[in-house]
């Protein structure tokens, strides 16, 4: 038994010294130690004021004062961390061996001030440096210590988020917990905070967390969740930051959603919920972001296609879209209700650009059909170039009132707003167009032309008044409702009815808010007939002349009745131009039937024209309603 007495006796011995020799350690020396270390794997300086204190079992636990970690360089936030106090526990043996195992970090009232600066570098890069110089009689190869860190606790931390052009955001509230897992390298995170009465939770699985420390990537899922709706990502992750994986979206009600983030729930417009679903390949460097096979739906409105952002000074968009649908009308739709007395009718159109300067853009879109205010369009492909303010859009095709346009779209916010428009029309339908713009289908027939039209304003009013340009049309056969012009020669009374013709051809001239046009030509196969005048299209009314010329004898009389279309859209005033048929110079015409059917002189034919001149302009004034 003697031998084992002393071995028992010898453990009692070593246990004794070791636990003596924990209690010799200096404080400031050890707390030294495990700062220099995190200097070392991180690149900063790490203060802490004073260390308060030490408990030997189950663990060597810490308490410290005040404790601070440095900005980047180039950080304008300092410092990059800091708290109240620190309860660090240490794994007591492998202190002894050597290594810094941190079983348990506790933060007092901690606040972290993240950054970004204008090349896409983040402040919490951390840049490992070499070891400091040995202490006097270390030999220069020693080993490095080892720091890990096995649970991390903060609550109630302050958060915030600096970056170029923008103001600090701050978010308070902040809880998390982190686990890793001892012998398999894996560990969890749960981050929750709350920016309304809902709470935002991020939980994080990662495969391989010292991978991460070494700087090489880890598998992770990630998990961020709120009432109304969560995003999940599954893929790759690298200590720099660079993300690639697979991530999708879920949500079943956005407004819900958008108040947990702090925002109103009515910015987007209705047709962009309840839900929206999406599914990506992810791929996020710190300069560059790339949305491949993306599908999206949102409501009424499902997206697919390939896009890339570069996040290198001003972003930039470029890439392919497509869609099944889209649905624009309630988002182009201006207008908003007026509060107090500070806006008048005129602001509730007011126009803001201000999205043109967020980003530049450079994409193609073809999409099976939009929806856009007062109208829904067909199968519209083309491109799209975002550019200091300045975007066009070139549409290559889209199907529109039964037939296509083409052409290019221009909206211009880099000194004021203004937009331009030169587009092509082929085969669209009048009815359609009248139907949908003016809410009548008071015209049919073809319409080919084109028109080239620039307008600059604030508002949606200004930009219609101030549209000035050119244009041209021809129309196949078709009807004009309201108005018979057949019939009124044919000496009917003015009222409504329906005029057919073979075709009309006409250009035009915009400008203070109205269409002028003085070629006007309408072709039927009895008679033709010219038209010029204004067309209101900002206060939405007319004032225009036609004049129909019979083909025939009375064509070569130059018998003409002028045809005055004023008043409103909606109820225009059909009637005849008398004074205009009164100016007409039928006598010469009378006179000049009269010689040829008698083969007289004119002088003899004289007598014969000015009676039947008196006679046919008698009738004219019965029935013209003239006196």
């Amino acid at each position: 038994m003697t031998w084992v007495i002393r071995i028992v006796a010898g453990l009692a011995i070593l246990i004794a010294v070791a636990t003596a020799g924990v209690f010799l350690i200096p404080k400031d020396r050890v707390m030294a130690v495990a700062l220099e270390q995190l200097r070392q794997a991180t690149g900063r300086d790490v203060q802490v004021k004073g260390v308060g204190q030490m408990t030997l079992w189950p663990s060597l636990g810490v308490r410290t004062g005040a404790v601070t970690v440095s900005n980047a360089p180039w950080g304008t936030q300092t410092p990059l961390f800091q708290a109240d106090a620190l309860d660090v526990s240490l794994d007591l043996m492998a202190l002894i061996s050597g290594d810094v195992q941190i079983r348990r970090v506790a933060a007092v009232a901690p606040r972290l001030a993240l950054e970004t600066n204008a090349d896409g570098q983040y402040n919490w890069q951390f840049a490992p440096i070499g070891a400091s110089p040995s202490t006097e009689g270390s030999s220069p190869h020693a080993r490095a210590r080892k720091i890990t860190v096995e649970e991390i606790e903060v609550e109630d931390a302050v958060i915030s988020f600096a970056a170029p052009d923008r103001p600090i955001e701050r978010v308070q509230g902040i809880d998390l917990w982190f686990e890793q897992e001892a012998g398999t390298g894996s560990a969890e995170l749960t981050l929750s905070g709350r920016l309304s009465e809902d709470a935002i939770t991020l939980t994080a699985d990662i495969s391989a967390f010292e991978a991460l420390q070494a700087r090489q990537p880890s598998d992770v899922a990630l998990n961020l969740r709120t009432k109304g709706g969560s995003a999940t990502f599954d893929g790759r992750l690298a200590a720099t930051g660079d993300v690639a994986g697979r991530a999708a979206l879920d949500i079943n009600n956005i407004g819900t959603v958008l108040a947990a983030l702090g925002l109103a729930s009515d910015i987007l417009p209705a047709s962009l919920g309840p839900e929206i679903a999406g599914d990506v390949q992810l791929a996020v460097r710190p300069s560059f972001v790339s949305l491949q096979d993306l599908t999206l739906a949102a409501g009424q409105n499902q997206v697919s296609g390939d896009l890339e952002i570069d996040l290198q000074g001003k972003p930039k968009i470029t890439g392919k879209l497509s869609s099944t649908g889209l649905d624009l009308g309630p988002a182009m739709s201006s207008g908003g209700a007026t509060t107090g007395n500070s806006r008048t009718h005129a602001d509730s159109g007011r126009i803001d650009a201000s999205v043109l300067h967020l980003v530049d853009a450079e994409f193609a879109f073809d999409l099976a059909s939009l929806k856009v205010p007062q109208t829904a369009l067909g199968r519209v492909s083309g491109d799209v170039a975002l550019e200091n303010g300045r975007a066009v859009l070139r549409i290559e095709q889209a199907e529109a009132f039964d037939g296509t346009l083409s052409g290019d779209l221009v909206a211009n916010a880099r000194d004021g707003f203004s937009a331009s428009a030169d587009l092509k029309a082929n085969g669209l339908s009048l009815a359609s167009i009248t139907r949908d713009l003016m809410g009548q289908a008071s015209v049919s027939g073809r319409l080919n032309g084109a028109v080239d039209v620039l307008a600059s304003g604030e508002t949606s009013q200004a930009l219609m008044r101030s549209a000035e340009g050119t244009g041209r049309l021809a129309i196949g056969g078709g009807t004009v409702g309201g108005i018979d012009l057949l019939a009124i020669m044919q000496g009917s009374a003015p009222g409504s009815g329906t005029t057919v013709f073979e075709s009309i051809t006409a250009s035009f001239a915009l400008r203070n808010g109205s269409l002028f046009n003085k070629d006007l030509l309408l072709k039927h196969e009895l008679y033709q007939a010219k038209g010029a005048g204004r067309i209101g299209y900002v206060a939405r009314d007319l004032d225009y002349r036609v004049t129909p010329v019979f083909f025939g004898v009375l064509d070569a009389l130059g018998l003409a009745i002028p045809v005055l279309i004023r008043g409103s859209w909606s109820a225009p005033l059909v009637i005849p131009d008398v004074e205009q048929a009164l100016r007409n110079p039928i006598t010469k015409g009378l006179d000049n039937a009269a010689t040829q059917i008698l083969g007289g002189t004119a002088e003899d034919a004289e007598a014969i024209g000015n009676a039947l001149g008196q006679e046919v302009m008698r009738g004219l004034r019965g029935l013209l309603g003239g006196n």
